[in-house]
């Protein structure tokens, strides 16, 4: 049953990814030694207090806390060039979801597959945040935002040292914008 506390659990899971995120990569890739980047916009401070203060405002008002085990369905949107860069394999897919439950592995939250399609456009597939690119593209293949975790894997994200990026619950953008976005090259068995 989809309900408003579902919506709200995958929204903190959304901002959860964002932490994680930014988290692995503001860090030097050994590799290519250089600095690798998370697309997402840093929040200030005032940002991080206003979403404090609607959780808090939340309990508040008798806000419950859900109790036990949230299964968040994720569906995969692999978006390659016309060439095939970018078409990760569906074991790559499975290995990234079970590394995403493995990091999770001390929470209530576990991930579930629930599809993987394949999209073969060039300028989605290169596409930078925050452009009529990546508008096009999750409107075009978001699977009910609000209530599945819509991950999109590209071929590369509008320029090196970029792998990855997420659009905050708060931003006032329309659902099918939510959703993380990576770099082909992250997922286990990546180059």
């Amino acid at each position: 049953m989809k309900t408003n506390a579902f919506k709200a659990r995958v929204e903190t899971v959304l901002i959860i990814l964002w932490f994680v995120l930014t988290g692995l990569f503001r860090t030097t890739d050994a590799l290519a030694q250089t600095p690798t980047l998370c697309a997402s916009p840093d929040q200030s401070p005032e940002q991080m207090a206003q979403v404090q203060k609607r959780v808090d405002e939340w309990a508040k008002a008798g806000g419950q806390r859900i109790t036990g085990i949230t299964t968040i369905p994720v569906s995969v949107h692999v978006v390659h060039q016309s060439t095939g860069l970018g078409d990760v394999t569906d074991q790559q897919v499975y290995d990234q979801i079970n590394a995403l439950n493995d990091g999770f592995s001390s929470t209530d939250f576990q991930f579930s597959l629930c599809s993987i399609d394949r999209t073969s456009n060039d300028n989605w597939a290169d596409h930078q945040y925050n452009t009529q690119e990546e508008i096009a593209m999750k409107q075009a293949l978001a699977i009910d935002p609000n209530y599945v975790l819509n991950f999109y894997i590209c071929a590369s994200l509008g320029g090196s040292g970029v792998f990855g990026y997420a659009r905050f619950p708060w931003e006032g953008l329309a659902a099918y914008m939510h959703g993380v976005v990576l770099k082909f090259s992250t997922l286990p068995g990546g180059l």
